[in-house]
């Protein structure tokens, strides 16, 4: 045990020694600590570009294909859902329960604003011939669902 306490006192030559064997210690801790704790959190990892995709902006589509793009929308977006509500409506005034709910004028204006939007998509498409034909007759599509929601307009 003598040999031992002899060996350390003459590691630890001098009290200042000692200090600064400490310092260094304390120093290469907070050193270790603070690379650990930037490499976790990823501040010091440098940051990935993100590579820019080149998109292709898609053809113009021809007058022909927006009116069927349009009547298709309608056809199976909105046609489905403005039926089942009328249909709805309907049914109920028929069994004489009151229709004039919050909900029930909500989706009233849903529909009406959502016919109204395709009428005006309708209006933009220029053209002459089969066309302006084909146009009339979507039109005269969108418009019956018009008249559909003005059967309940006074009742919702």
């Amino acid at each position: 045990m003598q040999e031992l306490k002899q060996w350390i006192d003459t590691l630890w030559v001098s009290q200042d020694t000692r200090v600064l064997v400490g310092v260094a210690i304390a120093i290469g801790s907070i050193s270790l600590v603070s690379l650990a704790l930037l490499s976790k959190s990823g501040a010091a990892q440098p940051k990935k570009r993100k590579r820019k995709r080149k998109t292709t902006k898609p053809k113009p589509l021809t007058p022909i294909q927006q009116l069927d793009a349009i009547v298709a929308h309608v056809r199976t977006e909105l046609a489905p859902g403005c039926e089942e509500f009328v249909n709805g409506i309907l049914a109920s005034l028929a069994a004489g329960v009151n229709c004039k709910t919050e909900e029930n004028r909500y989706r009233y204006d849903f529909y009406n604003e959502k016919l109204l939007e395709q009428l005006m998509k309708l209006d933009g498409i220029e053209g002459d011939g089969d066309i302006r034909d084909k146009r009339k007759q979507s039109v005269k599509y969108v418009q019956s669902f018009h008249k559909l929601l003005d059967k309940i307009k006074k009742d919702v």
